[in-house]
């Protein structure tokens, strides 16, 4: 056989194979709600999930005891349906652990859901961070919840820490949610902490009935604020401060101010 043809044939069937490794790596139910990171996932098969789910049973305990409080008080639904997803961050490797109700459509207005980051950490699996999703609708004008984007920022192929954003969308942050408007567009604040891999500590901290993080306990986050971004209403988080950092040309922090121009600021050791 031709060498020429061998390796042409070859480099066609080596596209072919990596074009089919990017179509599968993603998880495009979740690309309204994690608008940053769907594309790094990907579903886990029934046996690997339950394969999963029996080698961190504690770890998976932790994140239902830490909103069970606030199902019970009404102010989640019942989360009893769970989902599991694979995440790469370069050469390292995590898994997102999601808790919704049963048969939940992501595209949805209302789909609301918890999830907890599972990653290694001093050789060991540790349960990194935990954050509520909330629900939206444009249609009344209403958003119910702060919105939390959690993210892996990579650096030389590895993770080099993570990045939670918050978006606020409510007038004044009144209870009642009612969405706050720009020009005729929605605008939210905007967000965020980010911890260094290197100062997570071994042993992570909980405290009982809350959807908070541990992390939020530690003493040497950055963080950075920013001026109001642009809102999405099918795509809360499509515009705020996470964009910033991805390291993804396809998507931007964009601001929503009277004057058209932004400021972000950072603080910390």
């Amino acid at each position: 056989m031709d060498k020429q043809y061998f390796f042409r044939v070859f480099f066609i069937i080596n596209i072919f194979l990596c074009s089919c490794l990017s179509l599968f790596a993603e998880a495009p139910e979740l690309r309204n709600v994690m608008p940053n990171s769907w594309k790094k996932m990907t579903r886990l098969s029934a046996q690997n999930e339950t394969l999963f789910v029996r080698n961190n049973a504690e770890l998976i305990a932790k994140i239902r005891v830490a909103y069970a409080d606030e199902v019970e008080q009404g102010w989640l639904f019942s989360l009893d349906s769970m989902h599991i997803y694979r995440e790469t961050a370069g050469t390292d490797v995590f898994f997102r652990v999601i808790f919704t109700e049963q048969n939940p459509d992501f595209f949805a207005w209302n789909i609301q859901f918890v999830q907890g980051l599972i990653g290694k950490h001093y050789d060991k699996e540790t349960l990194l961070f935990m954050c509520t999703y909330g629900f939206f609708s444009v249609s009344e004008r209403v958003a119910n919840h702060v919105f939390n984007s959690l993210d892996i920022i990579i650096s030389n192929d590895k993770a080099k820490g993570l990045l939670n954003t918050t978006l606020d969308v409510r007038t004044n942050s009144n209870a009642d949610g009612f969405a706050d408007f720009r020009k005729g567009q929605v605008k939210g604040k905007t967000a965020a902490e980010y911890y260094l891999m290197e100062i997570i500590p071994e042993t992570p901290y909980f405290e009982a009935h809350t959807t908070s993080t541990y992390l939020e306990t530690m003493d040497t986050p950055i963080s950075i604020r920013a001026t109001d971004c642009l809102v999405d209403p099918k795509i809360p988080l499509r515009y705020s401060l996470q964009n910033a950092f991805d390291g993804d040309p396809a998507t931007s922090y964009v601001e929503n101010t009277e004057d058209d121009l932004m400021e972000i600021a950072f603080w910390g050791d």
